[in-house]
């Protein structure tokens, strides 16, 4: 190798002798790159298959359910009773700050239009459980204060 004013004069032979140097050490980092990912893609497959084995639980939902609440009228007043109480104390609440949270959500201007519409799908499923837990309410006074029967 040859300088001259600063520029190097090398030869043909100590280019590549210097190139061969420096490629080998790539080679074997990208040879253990490689090998790396082979046992990360394997140890992925392993796991999934694991998890594929596994049973799963699929809610089904028959669309043609009818309505849950009992007509006899002593096993409904029961059930308006219980309703009503859990409604009043644990439901609401609960499902009041839910509104309250997705109603804030949506107030997000970075939103995309599908995500609004699912906060709007949970904000109106929700103020429709509020008012079947309302009526539940309203039902159980009714039979409290003896003025009806239960529906």
């Amino acid at each position: 190798m040859l300088k001259i004013f600063g520029i190097v004069f090398a030869r043909q032979k100590e280019i590549d002798a210097e190139n061969e140097n420096n490629t080998g050490n790539w080679k074997d980092e990208t040879q253990r790159v490689r090998l790396e990912n082979a046992q990360l893609r394997e140890k992925v497959a392993s796991l999934s298959k694991l998890v594929s084995g596994q049973r799963r639980e699929h809610l089904a939902i028959d669309p043609f359910i009818g309505d849950p609440e009992p007509k006899d009228t002593k096993v409904r007043t029961s059930y308006v009773s219980t309703v009503a109480g859990v409604y009043k104390d644990i439901l609401a609440p609960k499902w009041k700050q839910m509104i309250a949270n997705a109603l804030f959500l949506l107030e997000d201007p970075s939103n995309s239009k599908e995500h609004d519409l699912m906060l709007k799908g949970a904000v109106y499923a929700l103020r429709e459980n509020l008012l079947w837990g309302e009526k539940m309410v309203n039902e159980h006074v009714a039979l409290l204060s003896g003025g009806g029967e239960s529906k």
